[in-house]
């Protein structure tokens, strides 16, 4: 971390911006997603398998 010119402090107080960053964008990744993985799991024709 040294090397990174990164202590120990900063990266605490880097960790909640970070936090704020990425928790909205999965929120709306999963919201197109989740749905997407459904319908197509509901969809597909029967007797299909994956092996």
């Amino acid at each position: 971390m040294n090397a990174a010119g990164l202590s120990s402090d900063r990266l605490a107080g880097l960790a909640p911006s970070g936090n704020a960053w990425a928790l909205p964008n999965l929120l709306l990744g999963a919201h197109v997603i989740v749905p997407t993985w459904f319908l197509l799991c509901l969809f597909r024709p029967p007797g299909e398998s994956r092996d």
